[in-house]
């Protein structure tokens, strides 16, 4: 352990105050919710002796039965722990990703790089700081880390990937190999790195790449050029083949040259390398040269024209490769897959993922379990939060790395007129490419926040199974290729009568589609207490659900300090399910069916007609029930027709629907002017001299005709009234 110089623990003291109970929070110590409020001491337990008051941000505390009875945070670490000060000063500063040197300055983290066995399981991280240093780290077992690599046995960096590659790219340094991945490498290729740096080259590394073709791209200066022949030499005889790759004159590294550069350009360097002096012979030259040419034409070739109609891709399940699930959040959020998080609004659901993009940015500690996350870079689409007066204060408030997220603000079609830009809404349905690309782009996305997914959609009607899978499937892929997690958020219907499960906006098949579901919700027994409640989870076993406070914070800015809000978790899981939480309390919660339904077909008819057949199995699957759609149908005045002999029944409004009574209301994604139109659609009622076939069979008058008759006592038969006794087609 480092001990810590005096003017080092004076600036750690600095960058933590006002952050104490986050810091507390990751280091898994259990806080009251307010400054007023008294609980259990995290030290010496009881029920109600400890309060904290974080006096001047310095982490305050009283316990009237502890020793000291009060103190600071670092004091509080240190009884929490057992340990002496320099080491909760060594815990304070991995939590805020500061690093004590061994000059005069504070040191912070400026990227992290995670070292893993074949198996992708962590060994050790190098870490950068800023100014530029470097160091090692392990796992200490709890959450936290050992600052040397003492019992660990290095191993190169991306080891799984170089080991599944047949061609590996060695460059100098762990940036090289993220540029070289992002850039994006034809089939079969792979990139890698030593720990440590130039001249630091270990047989046991040329061991791991038994058998490869191997490709070293030295940094253009003397300690780059020594390294190189180190390498080289110690692949001879262990490697198929070793080729070199060299830089245009002047540009130092592959990430200086990769500045402005595309995948093609990319692949023309690759194409480019050249025999090893003293190599291999010309045999295993020309395989390495094909691998190359091959891989690299097929990556640049346009696909070939399709010569058959369709055809069947199938497997052997023995040519399927087991593989664990990867998880962003231990337990509960997967990477490579679609999870939602649904809730009512102003209960904290976007807190809830604006500290997630925090735990990721930082590679900080999950709450609860305390599992640190590895560091990736997060997207956000946002249609309901301003970027700069929300969403980036919340970010600050919840100490995220703003540098590893992206906002996604719009799309641009081309081409351009009069050399204007014309933005518009990002649209699942239509830009999904543009998504794949930006993920491309910047490299490292663990996490993809969409909130709302509804402000999303386009045309795509929410309450149809059909369109809504379609939908997510393209959605799911792209999580999947990219090793991203998709969280979508989403709003609650209105019909609090009804499990939970049913309780998300739109078609069932938002939740059946996703892989995991979580709601938030009002601790029925504490005001200000939410809860994170699992509804499903396909991949874990997580029964468990988790409590936290909305706080209030402040952050600074060019023009004074920005009130805004953070997640405060709870160091303890609950047991409440979501069913519990969100039965209603109140017939001020309760909403009628009818209403539901009457949403719902509105909603669905509000472009033109839709076959009966299709309204019920999109019903069914929005979880209404049929005989509660039927008389919403009769209450709004929708007709039944048929338009053709062969063709099945179609329903459609009477009346056409005024544009704010078709689609749930939600916030535009960016300007009104980007939004897509909606047509109306075939919509209206039957004209007064109208035959129409009933439903069910034969020839009736419109309902305008029936109503008119002269003879009492010969009562017509409405239309609207046979569709209640005959429904044959439904």
């Amino acid at each position: 352990m480092m001990t810590a110089t005096r003017l080092d623990a004076t600036a750690i003291k600095d960058q933590a105050r006002g952050k104490w109970r986050g810091i507390l929070t990751d280091l898994g110590t259990t806080l009251p919710a307010t400054a007023k409020q008294h609980g259990p001491c995290p030290t010496c337990g009881g029920t109600d002796r400890f309060r904290f008051d974080d006096q001047d941000g310095n982490g305050t505390w009283f316990c009237n039965q502890c020793m000291p009875q009060a103190g600071d945070g670092f004091t509080l670490v240190q009884n929490v722990r057992g340990c002496d000060f320099p080491h909760a000063l060594q815990l304070v500063a991995d939590a805020l990703g500061c690093q004590p040197s061994h000059g005069d300055k504070l040191r912070k983290i400026g990227a992290e790089y995670n070292y893993a066995d074949t198996n992708g399981g962590l060994l050790f991280q190098v870490v950068r700081f800023i100014p530029k240093d470097f160091r090692q780290r392990r796992p200490d077992g709890h959450g936290g880390w050992i600052w040397n690599l003492t019992g660990i046995e290095p191993v190169l960096y991306r080891l799984p990937e170089a080991h599944k590659a047949d061609l590996v790219l060695i460059v100098e340094g762990e940036k090289d190999v993220e540029t070289a991945y992002r850039l994006g490498f034809p089939d079969g290729w792979g990139a890698t790195c030593n720990p440590m740096g130039a001249g630091k080259w270990r047989e046991s590394y040329s061991d791991a790449l038994q058998g490869k073709h191997v490709v070293i791209l030295p940094d253009a200066d003397e300690p780059g050029e020594k390294h190189a022949v180190q390498v080289a030499q110690s692949l001879q005889g262990k490697a198929a083949t070793v080729l070199r790759l060299t830089l245009p004159d002047g540009v130092k590294d592959l990430s200086v040259w990769a500045v402005d550069r595309t995948q093609a350009d990319f692949h023309d360097l690759l194409s480019q390398a050249a025999p090893w002096n003293g190599g291999q012979t010309q045999r295993g030259l020309d395989a390495v040269r094909v691998c190359i040419e091959n891989a690299t034409s097929q990556a640049t070739a346009p696909p070939e024209a399709p010569t058959t109609a369709s055809r069947a891709i199938f497997r052997r399940m023995t040519d399927v490769q087991a593989k664990p699930i990867r998880w962003l959040w231990p337990g509960r959020i997967a990477q490579g897959k679609v999870s939602i998080i649904a809730g009512n609004p102003g209960l904290g659901k976007s807190q809830v993922t604006v500290g997630m993009a925090a735990t990721v940015s930082t590679g900080g500690l999950w709450p609860v379990g305390g599992e640190r996350c590895e560091v990736g870079n997060v997207i956000i689409l946002s249609a309901e939060d301003d970027p700069s007066d929300t969403i980036r204060p919340r970010l600050e408030a919840a100490g995220a790395d703003l540098s590893r997220v992206y906002i996604l603000d719009a799309v641009l079609d081309g081409p351009l007129v009069a050399g204007s830009e014309t933005p518009r809404a990002f649209n699942l349905k239509t830009d999904i490419d543009q998504l794949g690309s930006m993920l491309k782009e910047i490299g490292g996305a663990a996490l993809v926040i969409i909130d709302p997914i509804t402000a999303y959609l386009g045309t795509t009607d929410s309450h149809k199974n059909a369109e809504i899978r379609a939908l997510l499937s393209p959605l799911a892929e792209l999580a999947g290729q990219y090793g991203a997690a998709v969280v979508a958020v989403s709003h609650f219907n209105k019909n609090a009568n009804t499990e939970a499960l049913m309780r998300v906006t739109g078609s069932l098949a938002f939740v059946a589609a996703a892989r995991a579901a979580y709601v938030v919700a009002r601790d029925p027994e504490h005001e200000a207490r939410r809860l994170l409640l699992p509804l499903k989870n396909n991949l874990g076993n997580d029964q468990t659900g988790l409590a936290f406070t909305v706080e209030s914070a402040q952050v600074e800015s060019s023009i004074g300090m920005i009130e805004t809000s953070r997640v405060v978790w709870e160091s303890s899981v609950v047991t409440v399910t979501a069913d519990e939480a969100m039965k209603p309390q109140d017939h001020d919660d309760e909403r009628d069916d009818l209403d539901d339904a009457k949403d719902f077909l509105c909603g669905l008819l509000g472009d033109g007609p839709v076959p009966s057949k299709q309204i019920r199995g999109d019903a069914e699957g929005a979880g209404h029930a049929w005989r509660t759609i039927q008389r919403a149908k009769k209450v709004l005045g929708i007709v039944a027709v048929k338009k053709g002999m062969k063709e099945g029944w179609f329903w459609q409004l009477d009346t056409p629907l005024r544009p704010e009574d078709r689609h749930e209301p939600t916030k535009n994604a960016v300007p009104d002017g980007w939004q897509p139109s909606y047509s109306s659609g075939g919509l209206g009622g039957l004209r007064g001299d109208d035959m129409v076939p009933v439903e069910g069979g034969g020839l009736d008058p419109s309902p305008q005709i029936a109503a008119t008759s002269e003879t009492p006592g010969d009562k017509n038969l409405y239309a609207d009234d046979l569709m209640e006794v005959i429904d044959l087609d439904t």
